[in-house]
Order: C-alpha cells, then structure tokens, then sequence
C-alpha cells in the first residue's frame, strides 16, 4: 500500500521552513509528521523518512478504525477500563472489535464519478480562504502549482449513500502519488483529516 503514497519523494521535496510557517510553531507531535526537520543533513532525511512512512500507517490506521469500528475510534478520545473489571471490560473491548471487522465486507463500488472539489465545497465555506490553505499546504510539499492536486474527487455508491473520496495528490520526479488520503475539502466535509478523504455526501 506504501507505493501509491509519496514517501522518499515527498522527505525529499518537503520544506521544513514552509511546514514550521504553515504550523506556527513546533511541538512533539510534529516529529511524528515526516517534515519535522531539516533536509539539509542526511540524519534529518532519515529521521523524516521514517516519520513518512509512519504518518501514512496512522492515516490507514485511523480510516479502518473510524469507520469500521466506532467502538474502537470512541470519537478520538482514550478508553479507559476499570481495574476491578479489566478482565471482562478489556475481553468485551476485544470481542467488539474482532466483531466489527468480522462483519467488514469489501464490495465493489458504483457510479463512480470523477468531480470537481470546488462542486462540493460546502456553501458557508469561504473558497479564498480555502485556496489560502492550499496554497501553503503545497509549499510544504514542495511542489508546483502544475504538480498538485487538492481539487479533484471521486463520488460513488455505496450502502445506499453517495460518499465521496477527497485525497491530495503529487508529482514527484514525473510520477503521480498520493501525498495524503485526506484534503481540505474532505476535512471540512466531515470534520477532520481522520477519515482518510471519505465522506458521506447523503
């Protein structure tokens, strides 16, 4: 799964002083993002690469888990067992979530079609501000305006409902990645980039 996502490429082209104006600042957390230091130094290439690969793990891992086992997601929030009960409540915790993905069935999808973000940009979004974002999301992966894409999706059917898929995708070198499951489109569709660019449209 690694090699549709941009992962030497992106350690590469990233700019580390584009990320640090584009966060405002530096925290723990950003170590775990693979642009947190400087490419100057072959240490730094590393250090990021191994970021990489572990952000793109999360960002499948946080799909599965929020939608497959809501249980298991619990809105991001830590679950906490009861030391007189650990046994059973971490038994039953298990249970759910063997439960959950048990059930999972991959299926084919239909009325795939492809569309233009700007045609599901919620309508008290303001879009200037929208390509503000962008903008400063495509310096930090240090690509061209030519080279990036946050504006296109894919809709299909699904369950009875219209979903969308919203990911960012990059050049690099030639070739076509994706650079995140997740776009500012997708997060503003349902709330926060843990979704991996899926949201229900109806």
């Amino acid at each position: 799964m690694l090699g549709v996502f941009a992962v030497e490429s992106y350690v590469e082209h990233c700019d580390h002083e584009a990320y640090l104006r584009r966060m405002e600042g530096s925290r723990r957390e950003d170590f775990e993002r693979g642009c947190a230091f400087p490419n100057a130094f072959q240490l730094g290439l590393v250090a990021n690469t191994y970021a990489r690969q572990g952000d793109i793990t999360r960002q499948v891992n946080f799909t599965f888990a929020y939608w497959v086992s809501p249980h298991l997601w619990n809105d991001s929030e830590p679950v906490f067992f009861d030391k007189d009960k650990i046994e059973s409540e971490v038994r039953d915790f298990v249970g759910q979530t063997l439960a959950d993905f048990s059930d999972y069935q991959f299926t084919d999808l239909t009325d795939i079609q492809v569309v233009a973000s700007s045609s599901l940009v919620p309508a008290e979004l303001d879009p200037k501000n929208l390509q503000s974002v962008s903008e400063k999301l495509r310096r930090v992966y240090g690509l061209s305006a030519e080279e990036y894409r946050d504006d296109i999706a894919l809709t299909f059917s699904l369950d009875g409902k219209t979903w969308v898929f919203a990911p960012t995708v990059g050049q690099y070198n030639g070739r076509w990645y994706l650079v995140n499951t997740w776009s500012i489109l997708s997060i503003n569709l349902e709330g926060h980039s843990f979704t991996g660019g899926l949201a229900i449209l109806e």
